[in-house]
């Protein structure tokens, strides 16, 4: 029996405490924060966004290295002038004061005329000595220069005609076979 009545206190007691009713409390202080949760996973990436405007153009760079030696060229042709193919032809006349005159000098046949020229024994300033021509001359395949003009200085005139030639390897210096050396003058 004492069981029994064991029991019947036991459910006599959760039957009064069931049909109690609570009253709710006053609501208390809050809680301090709880710790951080983990970090999740990453999410997907988001699509490209337009491309950005052109940026200003950057400092110059420093100077490269000097690059390797280039290999030798060939070796050129060989000159036209040598020290003794080049040389110096005259022909000196004394001009009679008022008279016109034509003076030429030809190189030795085959050679070239590299330049040429004249001088007088006049003194600078002088006036009465006119040349009208000065320049090289070809005839019959030879090739010289020629000066004209006329001498009204009032006294004769020592004129030296020059010719520069160079010789192309025919026999230099052969006979005076040239055809038109000479000089001519006369009365104006």
């Amino acid at each position: 029996m004492t069981m029994v009545r064991l029991a019947s206190l036991v459910v006599a007691a959760a039957a009064t405490l069931t049909l109690t009713a609570c009253s709710a409390g006053e609501q208390g202080e809050p809680g301090s924060t709880g710790p951080s949760g983990e970090t999740g996973p990453a999410g997907p990436a988001g699509p490209a966004g337009p491309a950005g405007a052109v940026g200003s153009e950057g400092p110059a760079g420093s100077e490269g290295a000097v690059g390797p030696t280039g290999l030798q060229g060939p070796a050129g042709p060989a000159g036209l002038v040598d020290d003794n193919a080049v040389y110096v032809e005259t022909l000196v006349n004394t001009i009679p004061t008022n008279n016109w005159f034509v003076m030429t000098k030809a190189c030795e046949p085959g050679d070239l005329v590299m330049t040429g020229g004249y001088f007088t024994d006049l003194p600078g300033g002088s006036t009465g000595f006119d040349l009208t021509s000065d320049f090289p001359l070809s005839f019959e395949g030879d090739l010289g220069w020629e000066i004209q003009g006329t001498n009204v200085s009032g006294s004769n005139v020592t004129v030296t005609l020059t010719v520069v030639c160079i010789s192309t390897g025919s026999s230099r210096r052969s006979a005076s076979a040239t055809t038109f050396t000479g000089s001519e003058f006369g009365p104006l």
